[in-house]
């Protein structure tokens, strides 16, 4: 009896909630990588008007929220906190990580990406049963409307779903590339200037994952130093937020000091936009990290760390990063490396390139895209509502559509 009156009270709340008023959307969360991908996604929500935007966290703390800028001002305008959001009615949750937070009443949960590829995780690692971050993200974290980042990416994706036909997918692209687009096409001061570094020397950025096998998990600190032996570049040092998720750690502290002991090296762990750091490079070293294919799209050489004990899970996608790059196994390997990159900076183009037509099927406009779906589909609370339908119509035009 209890839960047939709670099913009428929803359907009573959905009956009002989606004929009347603003679409209500909330973005959770959870880290830095979660608030760049989110961020174009809000921007643009927030230019069109007509809806109703709040930002909560997946739990309290779990995003340093900067002290000023524009993401500080969203807090001040827009933040909720995750428990009171799980009261309140949406017509649409976005979400870019794994969520466990639960709404009382009925929503739309909506997932995109926070990275790029499909397949980049270490095979070896997932036929060891080990847990296996895509896998959980759609079987014990479902969705209801996804947005994929390609063609490819859909189909790798597909066998996860296990024959579901009730979720609607798009293929949008990457919203993130929207920040990135537009930093590429700005005349914005040089961040180089901005740092205080010279900018007649060449600027060289690094990043890693955070997985065992990644660049700093691998050479620690060490990797950064051996290019700044030479004292003849710029060195710009990011890395996967959760390398230190905890806090301060003897990495974290041990990158820190470089800036110390070296006038020509800037550490910059935390960003929800990295976007004008990459856009001042002149040659990338990373490793199976997503930033991979950023590194692409600024068309710039790259190093790519290929761990002798790494499989990609995905045989193509590990074509795609050795053939757009000039991969290492070696911290010694690195210096001749550099010059080769920095002396043939078009080398690689052709394949950075065709990585880019095949994973980027809207240049600069993913967001657009995602909005104009969203206010398309218009007010609704889930898959068990009338207006469900339209979803799945405009959901199977996109799938379908060769991109």
């Amino acid at each position: 009896m209890k839960k047939v009156l709670l099913n009428c009270v929803r359907a009573l709340d959905n009956s009002i909630s989606n004929s009347f008023g603003e679409i209500r959307i909330l973005f959770i969360v959870r880290n830095t990588i979660g608030m760049a991908s989110l961020s174009p996604l809000i921007k643009e929500f927030l230019n069109r008007g007509n809806t109703h935007l709040a930002i909560t966290e997946e739990y309290s703390g779990c995003y340093q929220w900067p002290d000023e800028g524009e993401v500080s001002e969203w807090k001040e305008k827009y933040f909720i906190n995750s428990k009171a959001s799980t009261f309140k009615k949406w017509h649409y949750v976005f979400i870019s990580d794994i969520s466990l937070l639960w709404f009382i009443r009925d929503t739309t949960k909506v997932k995109i990406s926070h990275g790029w590829a499909h397949g980049t995780s270490d095979k070896k690692s997932s036929k060891k049963g080990e847990f296996h971050y895509l896998k959980s993200l759609i079987e014990d974290n479902p969705a209801d409307i996804y947005f994929h980042n390609s063609e490819c990416d859909y189909q790798f994706l597909k066998p996860f779903f296990k024959g579901e036909n009730s979720k609607a997918h798009f293929i949008s692209g990457y919203a993130k590339i929207d920040s990135l687009i537009a930093a590429l096409d700005s005349s914005s001061e040089s961040q180089i200037e901005i740092l205080g570094l010279d900018s007649s020397k060449p600027t060289i950025v690094i990043c890693s994952h955070f997985n065992p096998k990644s660049l700093y998990n691998t050479f620690n600190y060490h990797i950064i130093e051996s290019v700044l032996a030479s004292n003849n570049y710029n060195v710009l040092a990011l890395g996967h937020c959760n390398l230190w998720r905890e806090g301060k750690n003897t990495l974290y502290n041990n990158i820190e000091k470089l800036s110390e002991k070296y006038t020509n090296f800037r550490f910059i762990p935390n960003l929800d936009d990295n976007s004008p750091i990459l856009k001042s490079a002149d040659l990338f070293i990373g490793d199976t990290s997503s930033i991979f294919f950023e590194f692409c799209v600024v068309d710039k050489p790259i190093l790519f760390f290929k761990h002798p004990e790494f499989e990609f899970e995905s045989e193509d996608i590990a074509n795609f990063y050795t053939q757009a790059a000039l991969p290492f196994s070696k911290i010694e390997d690195i210096d001749e490396l550099i010059k080769k990159g920095l002396s043939e900076p078009q080398k690689q183009q052709q394949e950075r390139s065709r990585l880019i037509k095949t994973f980027i099927p809207r240049r600069g406009g993913v967001s657009k895209y995602i909005v104009d779906t969203i206010v398309e589909i218009g007010r609704l609370s889930g898959p068990n509502t009338k207006k469900w339908n339209k979803a799945i119509s405009l959901s199977e035009k996109s799938v379908v559509v060769q991109i």
